[in-house]
């Protein structure tokens, strides 16, 4: 992070001079920022997403924030120290390098954080979130994908995950960089910060351990559905549904049926999707045969296996490969 962008989140923003100054136990908050539905805290959108892509700020330090929701997407990024926040009715603590995103409709109240803890929220719509780039993973971490696809439409959903990201140096260099332009003076600020967002969750998704909060059935079957998942990412060539089950002690129609409704896809086709996905890789990084790859990624059947890539890809197997020796 920039040194002088560093030095303007730790300085004393006017809400904590007013917190310290006035001993507030709760800080206060601008009567044109949000509006009281049901006598609930509901931030408003376009005060602060107005004219913006996504809308970043430091949390007010040295008073306790009052709880409430909001109609956006919002991440907690905590940039140094550690906080407390109540979500959902669930007690959590934020230490630094982790993440917490909240759907729209989550409700939370934040404790007063101390002098050296920066709490940094990243406010946007999901719309501007690039869906193209994220659908290419989404197999792996449906869930994810899901939890964002759901916030754009009108669901209640009042779910929330939190990232323990503080070992994963590439999510801090992110965040730094997407901080770093928002108080930059770059024309193109907007659309670079909402680039980096879609690869931000990217790498969080590929990479970053989480933690799941809905309703509690809810929660166990998306957990199983993410370990499920993997378990074909890691074992595609030999996975079977039959493994699956005992491996979860689960009956096969019933994890059959729950993958299925989660992922929207069988079994088969999460499983054919990852070896196809390998047998290109393979094709355009080595000098294997068409034989060997396609025993390397566990198929049988050589003419449905060209069937299949024919139909995933959009153009014969053998095209592909000359394609690739031709460049």
């Amino acid at each position: 992070m920039q040194k002088n962008v560093e030095e303007l989140l730790y300085n004393m923003s006017s809400d904590e001079l007013d917190n310290i100054k006035n001993f507030r136990k709760v800080t206060k908050v601008k009567k044109e920022t949000y509006t009281n539905i049901e006598r609930k805290m509901i931030i408003k959108d376009e005060y602060f997403l107005k004219n913006r892509k996504v809308y970043i700020s430091k949390h007010s330090r040295f008073a306790d924030f009052p709880e409430h929701s909001h109609n956006f997407l919002e991440l907690n990024y905590m940039l140094s120290g550690s906080v407390k926040q109540i979500i959902n009715g669930n007690e959590e603590i934020l230490h630094t390098g982790d993440i917490l995103l909240m759907s729209k409709n989550a409700v939370h109240f934040v404790s007063a954080p101390g002098a050296s803890d920066l709490l940094i929220n990243l406010m946007f719509p999901v719309e501007n979130i690039d869906f193209e780039s994220l659908e290419s993973i989404m197999h792996k971490n449906n869930y994810v994908f899901n939890f964002l696809l759901e916030n754009m439409t009108n669901k209640k959903d009042s779910a929330y995950i939190i990232f323990r990201s503080s070992k994963h140096d590439v999510i801090k260099h992110l965040l730094d960089q997407i901080i770093d332009k928002y108080y930059s003076n770059s024309h193109f600020a907007n659309e670079i910060i909402r680039l980096d967002i879609s690869i931000l969750f990217m790498e969080l998704i590929e990479n970053v351990p989480f933690e799941i909060h809905k309703n509690t059935y809810q929660q166990k079957e998306n957990n199983l559905i993410f370990k499920i998942l993997r378990m074909i990412h890691e074992e595609f060539r030999t996975i079977t549904l039959s493994k699956l089950a005992k491996e979860f002690n689960y009956n096969e129609n019933y994890l059959s049926n729950l993958i299925k409704n989660k992922t929207g896809k069988s079994f088969k086709e999460i499983q054919t999707k990852e070896r196809l996905e390998r047998a290109k890789l393979l094709i355009e990084s080595t000098d294997l045969t068409i034989d060997e790859i396609i025993y390397e990624v566990g198929w049988l059947n050589k003419s449905h296996f060209y069937k299949k890539y024919k139909e995933f890809y959009g153009e014969p197997l053998k095209k592909s490969r000359n394609k690739e020796l031709t460049m």
